[in-house]
């Protein structure tokens, strides 16, 4: 019922709503970058929940900073994404491999998995984040067999999932 929820909310009302506004005012569309914002608000919402998602299909300045960013990442970072040894190694040397962008694009994932496991633990939050909820599930399970966890892996395990399912969903 969560994801049939997500296709209404993004790809039914807000993706068709911006291709109705272009056909109406005769005005170009950008459809690569509205489908990458359409794919990363599906997936950021599906991780988060609709309230922490991205929102990149309704805010269009936010859009083209994420967008941006994402860009950047992409064209530079092949080699750590493809070749982490390299990168490892790289950063053993003394070398901080990690691009602002990557950074930017971590630190925002890192912000959103805090504030929505904040929500999620008090009970304040009004929607559902699927997958970091059974992510948290397991993660509490783990922790009571002694095993440990780390936040940043976590972070950036969503980060993967979002990037990879941008690039999957949009080629």
């Amino acid at each position: 019922m969560a994801i049939q929820s997500l296709v209404g909310t993004i790809l039914l009302g807000d993706y068709l709503t911006i291709i109705r506004d272009h056909a109406d005012t005769k005005t170009p569309l950008e459809i690569s970058e509205t489908n990458d914002a359409a794919a990363f608000d599906f997936i950021t919402s599906y991780i988060f929940g609709p309230s922490f998602g991205s929102k990149l299909l309704k805010d269009l300045s936010f859009r083209q900073l994420f967008l941006g960013h994402h860009y950047k990442e992409r064209s530079q970072g092949f080699w750590r994404h493809e070749m982490p040894f390299l990168a490892t190694l790289i950063k053993r040397m003394g070398f901080d491999a990690t691009t602002k962008s990557a950074r930017w694009i971590q630190d925002w994932f890192s912000h959103s998995f805090y504030i929505c496991r904040a929500s999620l633990r008090t009970g304040e939050s009004d929607t559902r984040a699927i997958m970091l909820e059974h992510l948290l599930k397991s993660l509490d399970k783990a922790q009571l067999s002694g095993q440990s966890n780390e936040d940043h892996d976590v972070i950036s395990e969503f980060h993967d999932h979002g990037v990879a399912g941008a690039e999957t969903t949009n080629h």
